[in-house]
């Protein structure tokens, strides 16, 4: 088990491997599952208040790729791991509003003369998932934030000067209280495009940091 001080995850780079031993994790496998980092998100809040580290985890086969949130608040540390939703793959702000995604935001204070690069993320979501569960969420009570992103390594065609939003979203009402699925909406883009950046809805669990394991290459 690796040293789970700030330092020691900032310093991880791409293509150190991962074991997940999470409960999630070990219904699938005993030995945990194991997958290698692919790429790095390192995200600074713009007012210094807290950072987020998003791995993005490739694993064998058909196992799904998923992302490991490490937030640092000073010296603490919050662990995620995150699953995609397809549907938001590929899709900003301006193909959210033009396939009428409009519960993604909320309302504007004129509908009919509005930025969309300045809609602020919704203060509640309902969902219902394939397995016939529903979860409720608020947004959580810190809010919408916002920072600069480093990326590693950068993809073909990615800028280097990107910012990032982020909306946490904590289950209530009547969802499920053991290990409840929690939601966090993650976009990045360039702060020049009208259209917003690319946004990713992700849904995970806590874990704890004795559940991760990092064989970090030199």
């Amino acid at each position: 088990m690796m040293d789970s001080s700030p330092k020691s995850w900032k310093s991880i780079k791409p293509s150190s491997t991962v074991t997940l031993t999470d409960s999630q994790s070990l219904k699938k496998d005993v030995a945990g599952l194991v997958y290698s980092i692919k790429q790095i998100l390192h995200i600074e809040e713009s007012g210094k208040l807290c950072e987020w580290l998003f791995f993005r985890l490739i694993g064998d086969g058909d196992e799904p790729e998923k992302w490991l949130m490490i937030k640092i608040v000073d010296d603490e540390i919050d662990l995620r791991v995150y699953t995609e939703n397809p549907d938001f793959d590929g899709r900003n702000r301006q193909d959210l509003i033009d396939a009428q995604d409009f519960w993604v935001f909320q309302q504007p204070d004129d509908p009919d003369n509005f930025r969309v690069n300045e809609l602020k993320y919704t203060k509640s979501v309902n969902w219902d998932f394939l397995d016939k569960t529903h979860s409720d969420y608020d947004l959580k009570g810190f809010g919408e934030m916002q920072g600069k992103v480093r990326i590693s390594p950068l993809q073909t065609g990615q800028k280097k000067d990107l910012l990032a939003s982020i909306a946490e979203y904590v289950a209530v009402g009547n969802s499920p209280k053991k290990n409840p699925v929690e939601l966090i909406f993650l976009e990045i883009g360039s702060p020049e495009s009208e259209a917003g950046g690319l946004i990713r809805m992700l849904f995970g669990h806590a874990i704890r940091a004795t559940e991760v394991d990092v064989l970090a290459i030199t």
